[in-house]
């Protein structure tokens, strides 16, 4: 009988000799994997820092322009703002020949045209008025109107910003209101007429009776 003990050894080291065999190709592959990461690591690393200074180069010439064209847009506002200013104060300082000044004052209209403009108690007892005393021969007022409900009147020999108009309806229909009241005589028109002509009067007194008044006003100047 043959005694094959003697041959074990040389197979197991065969066995060991094939194992150590894939442990070192496995390390062998995992080294190249992990050699091949590193590699793509890396490149992708430096591609992003190539995206990076290639952006921030960008981003500072559009910072660069962006810059340049605020400045440019600066001067021009402040070209423009300038110009602006010129004219308004050339504007406001103008001296306007025969153009009466809107100013708190007895008004010398002659009294027939007062009872006449005072026989319609509404707004055109103020407009016709108005036109009479305050209009020029250019046709022009010293109440003017630039924008929605942005005015100015002209006095002491200026131009003077009123919003909203309510300083210049305030004294155009306060001086009215007197001139009304100054005509307004019992001993000379009949008591039914007097009394009528008082309720109008009093009726100025009204704000939103006034701002109502002050509408035809405003579409006076604008032509």
């Amino acid at each position: 009988m043959n005694n094959y003990a003697h041959i074990e050894p040389k197979l197991i080291n065969k066995r060991e000799s094939y194992k150590l065999n894939i442990r070192e190709n496995n390390n062998r592959e995992i080294n190249i994997r992990e050699n091949n990461r590193n590699i793509n690591l890396e490149s992708i690393l430096e591609k992003i820092l190539n995206i990076t200074e290639q952006f921030n180069d960008k981003l500072d010439t559009l910072d660069k322009k962006v810059n340049d064209k605020f400045e440019e847009l600066n001067n021009k506002f402040e070209e423009l703002n300038n110009k602006i200013s010129t004219v308004s104060s050339n504007s406001n300082n103008e001296n306007v020949e025969d153009l009466k000044e809107l100013i708190k004052e007895n008004l010398n209209i002659d009294k027939k045209d007062v009872l006449k403009a005072l026989s319609y108690k509404d707004y055109r007892s103020i407009l016709i008025l108005f036109k009479l005393y305050y209009k020029n021969d250019k046709n022009k007022y010293p109440i003017r109107l630039f924008k929605v409900r942005k005015f100015e009147y002209y006095a002491k020999k200026k131009w003077n910003q009123d919003l909203y108009g309510n300083h210049s309806m305030d004294i155009l229909i306060g001086n009215m209101q007197d001139l009304f009241i100054k005509y307004n005589d019992i001993n000379t028109i009949t008591y039914d007429e007097f009394i009528m002509n008082q309720d109008f009067i009093n009726q100025l007194d009204n704000e939103k009776f006034k701002k109502d008044i002050f509408k035809a006003i405003a579409d006076e100047i604008k032509e």
